[in-house]
């Protein structure tokens, strides 16, 4: 559910990021998400249900709910969120302490980290320098959720119509390939394995 939730997420924004980062509401949006993304990795980690996937799920609801075009976007695995929130269930990834599982992980936790510290400028304006990077984060962890697709996870099988999963390589590697030169040298230590 987790890389489900990602996923979508990170498709959504690529597209619209770009042009509407400068927009205060967009940008108000948009670090609620980049915070939704953020929580939503860090429960990637543990695999016992807690009261944090619970505020998650919350969390993910009242995101969908604030703008009709990601509500529209999010229908289907709104829909199934919302009936898994109301049967007390969550699919939590389970943590196999598989090195390439952690690495891809730590990849988007860091990815998002630095998209945070960004959005978190407080500046009427943010340069055109501000948008690439934007831009260039979320495009470079848009498919690395898909390297989770399927792994014990019934809820990405229902939602997932377009997207397959893929192998730990071309995960890296299609991050890496939306990544300028300074970020490959940030992020060298994942993308160069």
């Amino acid at each position: 559910m987790y890389a489900v939730i990602l996923y979508n997420g990170f498709v959504l924004e690529k597209g619209r990021v770009y042009s509407q980062v400068w927009k205060y509401g967009y940008r108000n949006f948009i670090l609620r998400e980049a915070e939704l993304w953020k929580n939503t990795i860090s429960r990637m980690k543990d695999v016992s249900f807690s009261e944090a996937d619970k505020n998650i799920l919350n969390q993910y609801i009242e995101l969908c709910e604030m703008t009709k075009e990601a509500k529209q976007y999010y229908q289907t695995s709104f829909d199934l969120i919302v009936k898994l929130k109301e049967e007390a269930y969550i699919d939590v990834l389970q943590n196999s302490k598989n090195s390439e599982d952690e690495t891809i992980v730590d990849l988007m936790e860091e990815l998002t980290s630095e998209l945070l510290n960004i959005l978190k400028i407080k500046r009427v304006f943010i340069s055109n320098v501000h948008k690439n990077l934007i831009h260039d984060i979320i495009r470079s962890l848009h498919n690395l959720p898909r390297y989770f697709f399927e792994q014990n996870d019934t809820a990405s099988r229902e939602l997932i119509l377009s997207a397959s999963r893929i192998d730990f390589h071309d995960a890296l590697e299609f991050s890496s390939m939306n990544m300028g030169k300074e970020m490959k040298n940030r992020y060298s230590k994942y993308i160069e394995i």
